[in-house]
């Protein structure tokens, strides 16, 4: 009976021996299935905001207009374009030909390239802002000795922003500043110059062809100094021109801006509306 207590106890042992590393396996599972959690989970929050936007407002026209997809197919296909950069840089007249595709980090390379080759533009200066890529041209390069009339160092300049924004069907804003001197008795005051500045500016940029539904001229007079007018440096930083170029089309332009507020003072009263401004060059109101 001992014997065989003994030869049981032998037998259990060698068992246990041979399964000893069965764990292992759902263990090996278990880690396999895990790191394949991460890896979706990874994929998943590294989508392209970009492609996710265009993506799902195609889709959001396509089912709501079930005739969008036979109008796709339809349309006649046209090879894409190169797209203009920086590098190819030439005169106004080549850039009306070119087809405008810059980015908003290449928009203010393009003008200071634009810049460097105008040697006489001295004092010019290029700025960037969230919206806007401004030029500010000092009233001295900008304005003959009255400063009244552009001056002809200025107008070729003027000629080659006209044709980046002509090309790229963009908005441009002009706005001039001054210092808190009286000019003459014909411009008593500096709203009434600088008035003048931010036309004259204007006027050139349409005569070079940019559309005058995308231009804006604003006078601020003296009421955004950079520096004391106590100086005559100080004066003569105050006294400048801006000519801001829209980094994209989705900024509305002051015509579309003008028709949508026609269009809500038109409706009859106690009458509910929706008006939405879609980005473009021409400006359209729904």
């Amino acid at each position: 009976m001992r014997r065989f207590f003994h030869t049981e106890l032998l037998d259990t042992d060698a068992d246990e021996g041979v399964h000893a590393e069965r764990w292992l396996l759902s263990y090996a599972d278990f880690i396999t299935l895990l790191f394949a959690l991460f890896v979706v989970m990874y994929s998943v929050s590294s989508l392209n905001d970009g492609k996710f936007r265009v993506l799902s407002a195609a889709l959001v026209e396509v089912f709501a207009d079930p005739d969008v997809v036979e109008r796709l197919e339809r349309a006649p296909r046209k090879p894409a374009a190169p797209p203009a950069t920086p590098a190819v840089l030439g005169g106004a007249e080549e850039w009306a030909e070119l087809p405008f595709e810059v980015s908003a980090r290449e928009l203010a390379e393009v003008l200071r390239a634009l810049l460097a080759r105008r040697e006489e533009a001295v004092g010019v200066a290029v700025r960037e802002s969230t919206d806007w890529t401004e030029l500010e041209l000092p009233a001295a390069f900008a304005f003959d000795g009255d400063g009244q009339r552009l001056a002809d160092a200025a107008g070729p300049l003027l000629d080659d922003v006209a044709a980046l924004a002509r090309a790229a069907g963009v908005p441009v804003r002009v706005e001039a500043y001054t210092d808190d001197v009286p000019v003459t008795p014909a411009q008593p005051s500096a709203w009434e110059r600088t008035a003048a500045q931010a036309g004259a500016v204007a006027a050139r940029l349409v005569a070079a062809g940019v559309d005058a539904d995308q231009v804006s001229a604003t006078g601020l007079g003296d009421r955004h100094p950079l520096a004391s007018n106590a100086s005559a440096a100080g004066r003569a930083a105050n006294r400048r021109v801006v000519v801001a170029v829209a980094r994209h089309g989705q900024v509305p332009s002051v015509a579309a801006s003008l028709a949508a507020a026609a269009a809500r003072e038109a409706l009859p009263p106690n009458t509910y509306s929706r008006v939405t401004e879609l980005p473009g060059p021409e400006g359209i109101t729904l």
